[in-house]
């Protein structure tokens, strides 16, 4: 027995399909790539500014400005989680843009417990498939 779908669900199709395929092409711009925060660890305990130390594997890390296949730079976000990826990454007081393309730096958060997110961007800031996580707490003093 054949089954023929239904009008609607061929409408359906013809809307998702293309959709699926740019999805699967953004992806593609990264591949395998990664990003970690070499520094902080996971449940370091801070007083000051909180020096971030980032490492990437299949991706370039340049400046922003222009996009390139398979590059892009970093940004760190506190307590806002990852940004959807091909979204733009907003530009406030809790989203770091390291867009010189650096892989160190330094940023300041109130005394608290603050959940990280570094993710990679492309050069016009949209947000990559890319990203990685820790947990800080940030003293008064250091312990």
């Amino acid at each position: 027995m054949v089954m023929t779908p239904s009008p609607c669900l061929r409408r359906l199709a013809a809307l998702v399909a293309p959709a699926a395929l740019l999805l699967a092409a953004r992806g593609d711009a990264t591949g395998d790539a990664t990003v970690t925060f070499a520094q902080p660890a996971d449940d370091a305990i801070v007083a000051g500014g909180l020096v971030v130390k980032m490492t990437a594997t299949g991706i370039t890390i340049e400046e922003a400005g222009k996009v390139h296949e398979g590059a892009g730079h970093f940004h760190v976000s506190a307590d806002d989680g990852c940004t959807r990826p091909g979204e733009t990454v907003p530009r406030d007081a809790d989203h770091v843009h390291f867009d010189g393309g650096q892989t160190e730096g330094v940023i300041y958060l109130e005394p608290g417990t603050h959940e990280l997110c570094l993710q990679a961007g492309d050069g016009s800031h949209v947000a990559l498939d890319a990203s990685d996580g820790v947990t800080v707490e940030v003293a008064i003093n250091r312990p």
